[in-house]
C-alpha cells in the first residue's frame, strides 16, 4: 500500500542547500503536513506515495524559499516618497524619515497596517519570499501592529515580527514609548501572536542606537532573554551615527552595545554598515548574526557594509531588502544580485562574494541569522515544507554551466512558478493563490488614493 501524502514534487533539478549543498538531478520530494518526508532520486518516491497534489517539475527547479530577513511591511505604501533622499549627517531624524515615513505615520492604523501588509505579502510571496523579518516601529495606534500580524497570517506567508520600540524626543511624541509601556506592549504583542499558525514568531526590538535610549534597549534585551526568543536591532547604518553616539557616549554603536552586554547568538543586528576593526570582532566573538540590505544601503547612499570581512571572521549573515520605502522593491533576486556586484567594485576585486555564497545568505544563512535553521533555509526530511519551483525553461536561464551563477547573475523574480510554504502552495504559475490577488490590488489602491489626499493636505 502506498503512504497518502500532501505533495510530490517530481523530476525536478534540486538545490538542497543542506550541509553538503548537494544538488540532485530528476529527484522527487514527498510533502505531507506541513513537512518535507524524503528526497530521492528516479522514479523510487513515486512507488511510495500516493499524492493529494503530484507537480511535474521536470522543466524546473527546487529551490529552499528565499529569506527576506530585514523588511518594514507597512512601508510598502510609502513606495516612492523617499526617492533622492537620504539618511542626514548629524541629525537623529533624516530627511528620508521625514519625507517617506513621517508625515504619512499618523494613519497608519490596524486597518491601514492591513491592507498594507497584504500588499507586501503579495509582492514577496510572488518573487519568491517565503520568510520575512519585519520591523514595525509605528504605535500610535496600539493594534497597528496586529494589522500586520493578521496580514502574514492570512498570506500564508512565514513572518518573524519585530516589534520595534522608540523613545528619542527626536521623533514625533505620538510615536515615542516609555520603557515601561514597550516593555508591555511587546509580552502583549508576544503572547498574541507568537506561534500563531505554526509560522508566526514576535520578537523585541529597539529601533536603533540613536532613536532608542539606553534603558529601553537594555530593558527589551532582558525581555527577549526572558521570553527566549531573539532580541533585533538597526544598528551603525549611516555613516555619522557611529559618531554622534560617540559624542554623547563614549562609544561608537558595537562597541557601545557591547559594553551594556548586548550582543550574543541570540542577537540580529540590521545593516552595521559603518563598523571599524574592533566592533568586527565583538560582532564575530559574540556570535551576533548581521542582516546586509545592499539595495537599501545604496538608495540612502548609506555606505558599503563590510561583509565580506565580516564573513571572513564567521559572522553569519543574512540577506534583506529593508522598507519599500528605501528600496521601493521587496524582491529579493534584486538583493542577491546587488549583494553579489557591490562588493566587486567597492573593491575593485571581482573574485568577492560568490555566486553560491550569496545564494546561502538568501537560504540557510538568513534562516540561521533568524534562529529557524532548524525548519527552514534548506531540503531535509523533518524540515518544514518551504518550497519554490522556479522555471528554468526561459532564455534567461539558458545555457545553466552553473545554477548558482545563473540564479543570482542571470534570474529574476520571473521565474517563479510555485511557491510551497508550510507544505500549503501559496502561489502557483507565478500568481499568489493564497490571497484574494484582485481584492488585495483594488484595497491597496484605494488606500493610494486616502493616503495621496493626506500628503497634498
Amino acid at each position: 500500500m502506498k503512504r497518502s501524502i500532501d505533495i510530490l514534487i517530481s523530476s525536478a533539478r534540486i538545490l538542497t542547500m543542506d550541509d553538503q549543498r548537494r544538488e540532485l538531478c530528476r529527484s522527487s520530494i514527498a510533502v505531507d503536513a506541513g513537512e518535507i518526508l524524503e528526497i530521492g532520486s528516479g522514479p523510487g518516491l513515486k512507488e511510495l506515495y500516493a499524492p493529494r497534489i503530484e507537480i511535474d517539475a521536470s522543466q524546473m527547479l527546487a529551490l529552499p524559499g528565499l529569506i527576506n530577513a530585514h523588511n518594514h511591511l507597512f512601508q510598502v505604501m510609502c513606495r516612492g516618497l523617499g526617492d533622492e533622499s537620504g539618511l542626514s549627517p548629524g541629525t537623529r531624524v533624516s530627511n528620508w524619515a521625514q519625507r517617506a515615513i513621517w508625515r504619512l505615520a499618523p494613519f497608519f492604523d490596524r486597518s491601514v497596517c492591513e491592507v498594507a501588509g497584504r500588499l507586501a505579502c503579495l509582492e514577496m510571496i510572488e518573487s519568491g519570499t517565503t520568510t520575512v523579518a519585519d520591523s514595525h516601529f509605528l504605535h500610535s495606534d496600539p493594534r497597528a501592529q496586529d494589522g500586520i500580524a493578521q496580514a502574514c497570517l492570512d498570506s500564508g506567508i512565514r513572518a518573524i515580527l519585530g516589534r520595534a520600540s522608540l523613545d528619542s524626543s527626536a521623533v514625533p511624541e505620538p510615536f515615542r514609548e516609555t520603557p515601561e509601556d514597550a516593555v508591555n506592549a511587546t509580552k502583549r504583542f508576544i503572547q498574541k501572536w507568537n506561534g500563531k499558525g505554526n509560522r508566526l514568531i514576535a520578537r523585541p526590538e529597539a529601533v536603533n542606537e540613536l532613536l532608542a535610549s539606553r534603558e529601553i534597549i537594555l530593558r527589551l534585551r532582558e525581555l527577549s532573554r526572558e521570553a527566549g526568543v531573539r532580541f533585533h536591532m538597526h544598528a551603525a547604518e549611516g555613516k555619522s551615527q557611529p559618531e554622534l553616539l560617540k559624542k554623547e557616549t563614549g562609544f561608537r554603536t558595537v562597541e557601545y552595545l557591547n559594553r551594556l552586554g548586548v550582543l550574543g547568538p541570540d542577537v540580529v543586528l540590521f545593516h552595521c554598515v559603518w563598523v571599524d576593526e574592533k566592533e568586527k570582532t565583538f560582532i564575530a566573538e559574540s556570535g551576533t548574526t548581521v542582516i546586509h540590505n545592499p539595495v537599501s544601503n545604496q538608495f540612502l547612499a548609506d555606505g558599503v557594509a563590510p561583509i565580506p570581512q565580516l564573513l571572513n571572521k564567521g559572522v553569519n549573515v543574512g540577506l534583506g531588502t529593508d522598507g519599500a520605502a528605501s528600496n521601493n522593491s521587496l524582491d529579493m533576486f534584486e538583493v542577491m544580485k546587488a549583494a553579489a556586484l557591490l562588493h566587486k567594485v567597492h573593491h575593485l576585486r571581482s573574485d568577492l562574494m560568490y555566486a553560491t555564497q550569496v545564494l546561502e545568505m538568501a537560504t540557510i544563512m538568513g534562516a540561521k541569522a533568524l534562529g529557524i535553521d532548524n525548519i527552514t533555509g534548506s531540503f531535509e526530511p523533518g524540515k518544514r515544507a518551504d518550497i519554490l519551483l522556479l522555471n528554468l525553461d526561459c532564455p534567461r536561464m539558458i545555457p545553466c554551466y552553473s545554477i548558482a551563477s545563473n540564479l543570482i547573475y542571470s534570474a529574476s523574480s520571473s521565474i517563479v512558478d510555485t511557491v510551497i510554504i508550510e507544505g500549503r502552495i501559496v502561489a502557483e504559475k507565478g500568481k499568489c493563490v493564497s490571497l484574494d490577488r484582485k481584492e488585495v490590488i483594488k484595497e491597496a489602491q484605494s488606500l493610494e488614493r486616502y493616503l495621496k489626499t493626506k500628503i497634498i493636505a
